[in-house]
């Protein structure tokens, strides 16, 4: 059943099953929306009245019927019923009018059982959909100037349903606050104060809101932006906004709670220390104190996400499952030393926070955890606040906030022991605690570490799975030196406390230079004397055999030959488990092996944020106890990014570059470990000598092998990430036995698909050793060269046809050291061998995307083939100019690609070289198409496929392969002229081509295109479904540039069909990806595209226009005067839209002066069709109709510019008389469009 959509709430839209209605008049429209909202028949007589106010009776009938019968015509024949006297609209479910849903919406609210100023949860939801459809004021920016009955009835409808849109956001605003659902508060809170300025108590709420979720500076502003626009009418701030906004630039105001969840609940404890004692001394005063402070516990607790879940006396539990609870401690305190006491003193608190073990279903379940966060206030002292590591993994952290760590306790009827820390902030007391009151009698000696431990949650669980598995008792922890070995094994030995009834010891033995001393290092640790003459390892096993404990042995690697010693011990002590840290393996058969890695990082150009990377964490809390209050900004954080990149997540590396954080800048310190390993050192005296520099960590390892074994390893230094083990015997010259002894050392990684890297930071090592002879840094390059120069060459014919997929996955995988290869071939003028690789590369760069990789490769060599002209270079340096050209146009720097381009062209017309004659024109068809230079793309097209079908040519497949690449082209360029039919047949040939290569990737733009074919068909559904299927097969190719641009036009389309939420999502993932490749005209493309969205749907100016600025400060960046024209045009019909004349008036002068300066009469006309409209609503209708006319008549006028012309030439018409008509289309046939646009200029 066919679909009538009326869309009044903002601008009006009528479509019939998504195609836009066209009601030729505003008339016809303004009938529609009559009938749409009034839901009832009305008489012709009142309907003609209402419309057409200034004819007499019997015209204004006749203009009734001709605009009825132009409503048929346009295909509302079965929506309308036209009787004799009255008409109407079918009310069924064929037609869909968002007014009657918004008002059943409210409806559904108002009659719910309470009163209708009152907002409940399940209100919010239908509410929130009636703010959704509310896309701006009724009708917006429609007007009839010659129908005062119609305006007047519009004006009065419209502040109806503004005061209705007015009360719906104010309980958004309520109902979304109450259920501590902040940020969307705020939402509704900034939509409502758009429709309501002056109503300070919205101001008031939203300054409210953006200090409570932690926005003070949004706070500051939005009250200053207060001021300002009360000054404009000599107003003044009311005093209750002046009082919250002092409060808020002092803080003397709470926040309240961010609405996100936490990922265990955490419950809190706290009580007034020696309250016993205090009821003694002051009863009466301790009635009004404990009931005071008990009233200040409750309200922080619920303005930061929790409620109270017990209180008996002075004591509370706090239950959080959203919230911020170190916010919450912090507020109490502050709020204690606000308050004026009836005791003597301000009351000294305790606090303690412990994490559920599990979510549970009801609170009645959470028993055992309330019991240990008792147990854990009963160890505190007051002024303390006690928390456990995981309560530090799952909260937000207040800024200046400080941890210490306790070390390990037992607590009373516990099973487990805990590790406790204690924080320390400016808000909490300043004073030297006494020791915890708690059972500190558990045997162990594991060492306490000045920092909080961070991540590696997968590897506790999984040493923790092995340490339960009774067959496995020798764990290795294998690494690097500085991974984190260390830490790591403690961590999981503190958690292990429980289950080892004689104890968890750490046994450190990186001094002893033979196993001979383990046993008398084991008896230290135990405080176990050697009474008897016995053989020292037979004392220890005895010691042992009857014990149930578990052992880290920290640094064994140096005492491999030791690892008979481990099995004795574990053949005579059935109870004991052992976790070794080491940089090789024991070799033993009991031996469980566990690699342990660098702490997570972020990739390269990841657009995640980089704080939820451990390496990062790390970096932060380190440089924060090295430089109080460091808070690093953007700068800064992609400067520690790059450094984590740089030394692979290694714990020690990381701590030794936060060493410097005083001294130097994060960037600063990335620069300074990127040019000198020796860098990362300190002087700290609590670190071991040897980790006091990464290089004596490194030279540890590497005094271990022999001169054989550190050539080779040295020799792997030339690969780029990864390699197989074909490729280290090729290159290296390095056997699998000796890979499978590096990565045995901690060396090397054995990662996935048969692949070895070896980490950044011993890489950079194995460099400077390799740097040591300059004959084997050659030689080893030289071989890694070749070897990636073959590999690529390999692959280039499968990337041409139907083995494209795994072709490109191959060279995909070892794009490092093929980019590396090219370097070396081109510094070393390996001429030859670049014009060998040129073509695989460029294929690959196309088919992936890789623009920016590929422009500054390619640069660098036209770099070095311009510093040396030679002749018999002169093919070559024209063909690298030619792709530098067309990747420089790619990136959006189109001024210099079309430049650069006719430059090439003009070099290969001298060399007489044809076939590249006809790429040069494919390029350049390929560039005028992008910019909308249409029939110039069309012509060049036509010279490029004259050469490519030439028999000479046209056998060759990579030949076949441009013309079917330049085909799509064509036919793109044919369907912006409309000539439709045209251009799909030369598409269907395009894509005939791609698919007898065997060539999928190619068809991606094909399909897109074929896309435009349909949408111009009207076949919507159809258009969508291949620009989906193009979008998979970018997607399965990794072509970040293609799918950028695929999800742009896939919100145009959803745009089309009224899909905004579906369209806004593909868009921000476009111009996510766009940001991310650095691709600044795609990114102008895609803000331009979601300020239109934020304009139609949500009828928001202010972030239209902030969006539309932002793309016209890329597109200016850029040099696209195109981009800044269509910007600035856009930027009028928003002001337009706005009603804001003036300022859209200034927009369309702007953009037509840039117009001017393109000499484009398309772009020209483009905007004058939109200026018309200003001028005819600004009362001066001769000048909107010769525009319009000279639109029409023009030969390069676009469609869209005839549409606008053609719409207001016929609203013109029908307030004219018949001389009028033909006086204005004399004036119109007389005007010339370079003197419109000099006297419009000229009079601005």
């Amino acid at each position: 059943m066919p679909k009538l959509v009326i869309s009044l709430l903002g601008s009006p839209s009528i479509t019939i099953d998504q195609r836009p209605l066209d009601a030729k008049t505003y008339k016809a429209t303004a009938l529609l929306a009559y009938l749409a909202v009034n839901q009832q028949p009305h008489t012709r007589l009142e309907l003609a009245t209402l419309l057409w106010t200034e004819l007499d009776k019997e015209k204004s009938l006749a203009a009734l019927r001709t605009t009825l019968w132009k409503l048929k015509q346009a295909g509302l024949e079965n929506w309308l019923q036209i009787r004799r006297d009255v008409v109407s609209l079918v009310k069924d479910e064929s037609v869909e009018i968002d007014i009657i849903r918004f008002q059943g919406l409210i409806s559904q609210c108002d009659t719910h059982g309470h009163h209708s100023s009152k907002v409940c949860p399940v209100c919010l939801a239908p509410l929130a959909e009636a703010a959704s459809l509310y896309h701006g004021d009724f009708m917006k920016g429609f007007s009839l100037r010659d129908a005062g009955e119609f305006d007047n009835w519009q004006s009065l409808y419209s502040e109806v349903l503004r005061n209705d849109i007015r009360q719906i956001l104010e309980k958004l605003v309520r109902g979304h606050r109450a259920q501590g659902e902040i940020e969307r508060s705020i939402l509704f809170a900034r939509r409502w104060i758009s429709y309501d300025r002056f109503n300070e108590d919205i101001h008031r709420q939203l300054m409210s809101l953006y200090y409570s979720s932690g926005q003070r500076s949004e706070a500051i502003q939005q009250y200053r932006d207060l001021v300002k626009l009360l000054h404009r009418d000599s107003m003044k701030p009311q005093p209750e906004t002046n009082q919250l906004y002092d409060q808020i630039i002092n803080e003397e105001t709470e926040r309240v709670l961010s609405s996100q969840d936490l990922e265990t609940p955490i419950f809190l404890a706290t009580d007034i220390e020696n309250s016993d004692e205090m009821w003694a001394n002051y009863r009466e005063q301790m009635v009004h104190t404990v009931a005071r402070y008990n009233g200040i516990v409750k309200e922080c607790a619920t303005q930061f996400g929790g409620h109270v879940v017990k209180q008996t006396g002075d004591t509370s539990i706090l239950y959080f499952d959203k919230g911020q609870p170190l916010h919450c401690v912090l507020a109490i305190h502050k709020r204690l030393m606000r308050t004026t006491w009836t005791v003597n003193t301000i009351p000294r608190i305790r606090i303690a926070l412990n994490t559920a073990e599990h979510k549970q279903p009801n609170l009645k379940d959470y028993t055992s955890d309330i019991y240990r966060t008792e147990r854990l206030l009963s160890a505190g002292w007051g002024g303390q606040v006690l928390l456990t590591s995981q309560v530090l993994n799952v909260v937000d952290h207040p800024q200046n906030i400080q941890v210490h760590d306790l070390g390990i306790h037992m607590f009373k009827d516990l099973r487990e022991p805990l590790r406790i820390y204690m924080l320390a902030h400016p808000a909490l007391p300043s004073r030297e605690f006494p020791p915890l009151q708690s059972l500190s009698n558990y045997r162990q000696n594991l060492p306490n570490y000045p920092t909080a431990f961070i991540d590696r949650e997968m590897e506790q669980a999984n040493l923790a799975d092995l340490l339960s598995n009774e067959n496995c008792r020798l764990i290795t922890l294998i690494g690097p030196g500085g991974v984190g070995k260390t830490r790591l094994a403690l961590q999981v030995a503190a958690q292990q406390m429980n289950n080892f009834k004689d104890g968890v010891y750490f046994v450190p033995v990186a001094a002893p230079k033979t196993p001979d001393l383990i046993p008398s290092i084991l008896a230290q640790t135990f405080k176990y004397n050697f009474f008897e003459q016995k053989d020292p390892l037979s004392l220890i096993a005895d010691f042992l055999r009857e014990k149930s404990m578990l052992l880290v042995i920290d640094n064994f690697e140096h005492l491999s030959q030791g690892g008979v010693f481990l099995s004795t011990l574990l053949d005579n002590a059935p109870g004991l488990k052992i976790i070794v840290t080491s940089r090789e393996l024991l070799n033993l058969h009991e031996e469980w092996i566990y690699e342990v890695h660098g702490l997570s990082f972020p990739p390269q150009n990841s657009s995640d944020p980089i704080e939820q990377y451990s390496a990062v964490q790390l970096f932060i809390n380190s440089a924060q106890r090295v430089l109080a209050g460091f808070n690093p900004n953007s700068e800064d954080l992609a400067a520690i990014a790059r450094i984590c990149q740089i030394v692979d997540g290694i714990p020690l590396a990381i701590e030794l570059a936060t060493a410097w954080i005083r001294t130097l800048s994060c960037k600063e310190i990335a620069i300074e470990i990127e040019l000198n390993l020796d860098f990362l050192s300190t002087t700290m005296r609590d670190l071991p000598i040897r980790h006091r520099s990464l290089r004596a960590v490194f030279e540890h390892s590497w005094n271990l092998f022999s001169e054989e074994g550190r050539r080779t390893y040295r020799n792997l230094a030339v690969f780029r990430g990864g390699f197989t083990a074909d490729a280290a015997l090729q290159v290296a010259k390095a056997s699998p036995i000796e890979l499978a002894t590096f990565v045995d050392h901690s060396l090397l990684r054995r990662v996935s698909h048969g692949r070895f890297e070896i980490i950044e930071v011993l890489r950079h090592f194995a460099e400077y050793k390799l740097r040591e002879s300059q004959e084997d840094f050659d030689n080893a390059y030289t071989m890694h060269s070749a070897y990636y120069t073959d590999l690529l060459n390999s692959n280039y014919p499968g990337m041409m046809s139907s083995d494209q997929v795994r072709s490109v996955d191959a060279i995909r995988t070892e794009i490092e050291n093929i980019r590396a290869a090219w370097t070396w071939t081109v510094d070393k003028r390996n001429w030859a061998d670049v014009e060998k690789s040129m073509y695989g590369f460029i294929v690959y760069i196309e088919i992936t995307g890789h623009y920016a990789d590929g422009l500054e490769v390619f640069s660098k060599a036209l770099e070095k083939l311009n510093s040396r002209p030679a002749p018999e270079l002169e093919w070559l340096q024209a063909n690298i100019k030619l792709r530098v050209a067309w990747m420089q146009f790619c990136m959006g720097d189109h001024p210099s690609g079309i430049q650069k381009l006719q430059e090439v062209l003009d070099k290969f017309s001298q060399l007489g070289a044809r076939l590249e004659i006809g790429i040069a024109y494919y390029f350049l068809s390929k560039a005028n198409d992008r910019l909308n230079l249409s029939q110039l793309a069309i012509e060049q097209a036509e010279k490029g496929l004259l050469i490519f079908r030439d028999e000479q040519f046209s056998g060759q497949r990579h030949v076949r392969s441009l013309t079917a690449h330049l085909l799509e082209v064509y036919g793109l360029a044919l369907l912006k002229l409309d000539r439709v039919k045209e251009a799909e047949k030369v598409l269907q040939e395009s894509l005939h081509i791609h698919q007898e290569l065997g060539q999928r990737f190619g068809s991606v733009h094909v399909l897109e295109a074929l896309g435009r074919v349909l949408t111009a068909e009207g076949d919507i559904s159809g258009a969508l479904a291949l620009r989906l299927q193009a979008l998979k097969i970018a997607k399965d190719f990794g072509n970040k540039y293609s799918i950028s641009i695929l999800l742009n036009n896939l919100c145009h389309i959803y745009t089309i069909m009224n899909e905004y939420d579906i369209a806004i999502r593909y868009q921000q993932e476009s111009i996510v990806i766009s940001r991310e490749i650095g691709h600044r005209w795609l990114t102008a493309i895609g803000l331009n595209n979601l300020g239109y969205i934020f304009l139609k749907h949500f009828t928001d100016y202010n972030e239209a226009i902030r969006l539309y600025m932002e793309s016209l400060s890329l597109f200016t960046a850029i040099q696209d005067q195109r981009g800044v024209v269509y910007t600035l045009h856009d930027m009028g019909m928003a002001a337009l839209e706005a009603r804001q004349i003036g300022q859209s008036r200034s927009y369309f002068l702007d953009a037509l002066n840039k117009a001017n300066l393109t000499k484009s009469p398309e772009l020209q006309l483009y905007v004058l069709s939109s200026m018309a409209a200003v001028y005819l609503n600004t009362g001066q209708p001769s000048t909107a109709y010769e525009l319009s006319y000279l639109i029409l008549s023009h030969p390069q006028s676009g469609t869209d510019a005839k549409q606008r012309a053609n719409f207001l030439l016929g609203e013109i018409e029908l307030a004219m008389t018949e001389a009028q008509i033909q006086d204005f289309t004399l004036r119109g046939q007389s005007t010339d469009l370079e003197q419109v646009v000099t006297e419009l200029l000229t009079q601005s």
